[in-house]
């Protein structure tokens, strides 16, 4: 099989390497997410019949590349990171491909194959990727001393340091490489799990929305639920209640009160910013039962990173009686659009526990 010759693309010209390594990670970070959130409709087998490479090869693929920075000579890792390295096999990488254990996937997703399947998948086999096996051990590290970071057997051998000469110690300075904190990728939406069908309420809060005073009518709304049933791949598990009311603490209570242990997720939208009439965050918090501040506030650090105002953002999240998930989302339909993938994931995931 012949591979492709390399061509000078617009990006290897135009972009900093620097910069297209970071696209083309984020790249490999969407087709894991990707994935993820299909592990029951596309299995590993099916994958390496189309394509020949699978989810196994994605994880072999990053131990691949971890071996390759460690022997970049002109690479300035950290000692910690060199371990770090060293130490990440395939069911390390693994686990990060998959979301959860590569064992734990395979008792909730993998499906028995079938006759055709494994006909299809051997006719198939001048497809499949072929991986070094030997890379994918992890790498034995031998223990350090501190005398100038020579190992120790070697350290036993050597000559005695000199007084008043003093072992010198290694720096603890935070190098730039254990600053890096890679991209958030939301957790496997636990599908199986999920109550059927999923109650969802969503509560538009706005005084100009509820008076109907809008050409367009309410977009706030309709923006949630269309952002809900994307996240959700158009499954029909999914039973939506909407209702407006204006921005009124009492009337946004009211309504949170009434779907009380009644739906699984409660998704308001409007009234999170600064001005007078913005109550909803208040309002949500006289009614919760417990309460999540920590939540909304890493969602919105995680959607400032495409948007800086998502910051601004005052909502708050949390439970309603026994088994109501409650998140306030902001009231414009853009920036819906953006916080739904980060926080749906995670309420579901709240939903499946309370529901335990």
């Amino acid at each position: 099989m012949t591979s492709a010759s390399p061509i000078s693309s617009y990006c290897a010209q135009k972009l900093p390497s620097s910069v297209l390594q970071e696209l083309e990670a984020g790249a490999f970070q969407s087709l894991c997410h990707h994935l993820q959130e299909r592990s029951d409709s596309v299995q590993n087998l099916d994958l390496m019949t189309l394509s020949g490479f699978c989810r196994n090869c994605l994880a072999k693929w990053m131990v691949k590349s971890a071996r390759q920075m460690v022997d970049d000579t002109s690479r300035h890792l950290s000692p910690d990171t060199v371990q770090a390295l060293n130490q990440m096999g395939y069911a390390e990488a693994a686990e990060h491909v998959y979301g959860i254990s590569y064992d734990e996937w395979k008792k909730r997703h993998q499906r028995k194959a079938t006759e055709e399947q494994m006909q299809k998948y051997g006719a198939s086999a001048a497809l499949h990727a072929q991986h070094d096996t030997a890379l994918l051990e992890k790498r034995d590290m031998p223990l350090a001393s501190n005398v100038c970071c020579q190992d120790v057997d070697e350290s036993k051998s050597g000559p005695p340091l000199t007084p008043p000469q003093q072992p010198k110690q290694a720096s603890t300075a935070p190098q730039p490489e254990d600053r890096t904190i890679p991209p958030f990728i939301p957790p496997p939406i636990p599908f199986q799990y999920l109550p059927e069908p999923l109650h969802v309420a969503v509560l538009t809060v706005s005084d100009r929305a509820s008076q109907g005073t809008y050409v367009t009518g309410d977009l706030s709304g309709p923006a949630v639920v269309e952002a809900v049933q994307e996240v959700l791949q158009n499954n029909s598990l999914c039973e939506v209640t909407s209702a407006i009311v204006p921005d009124d603490t009492e009337r946004i209570q009211a309504h949170l009160n009434s779907w009380k242990d009644q739906v699984h997720l409660i998704l308001t939208t409007g009234g999170t910013g600064f001005s007078s009439r913005d109550v909803t965050p208040e309002a949500t918090k006289r009614v919760l039962d417990t309460e999540l501040p920590g939540l909304m506030a890493f969602v919105t650090t995680e959607c400032s990173r495409l948007q800086p105002l998502a910051s601004l953002s005052r909502g708050t999240a949390g439970i309603l009686g026994t088994s109501t998930v409650v998140a306030n989302l902001p009231g414009n339909p853009k920036g819906v659009q953006e916080m739904i993938p980060v926080l749906l994931p995670l309420l579901l995931n709240m939903v499946v526990e309370l529901q335990e």
